[in-house]
């Protein structure tokens, strides 16, 4: 399944305590075009993000999405698909 796969990726890239994986889908959940959506969260110890409906984070610079997005493509070469 891709979402396992990016997960290792994410995992290879950032190499955090553990990971969060939300699933959302339909009204209920937030979306106004219905389609299966996953957020992977890189966690670490004491990260500050308790409980099951965290605020979400400040959205990072369009260059800082870029790099990390550039991890996870590099991270992606070495996990197994």
């Amino acid at each position: 399944m891709a979402i396992g796969r990016i997960a290792r990726a994410v995992d290879e890239a950032f190499k955090p305590d553990g990971m969060n994986v939300w699933h959302s889908i339909e009204e209920a959940a937030g979306q106004e075009v219905f389609h299966a959506h996953f957020h992977l969260r890189p966690r670490w110890l004491g990260d500050g993000l308790l409980g099951i409906y965290p605020e979400p984070p400040a959205s990072p610079s369009r260059a800082e999405l870029d790099r990390q997005a550039r991890r996870i493509r590099d991270a992606l070469g070495s996990v197994p698909g």
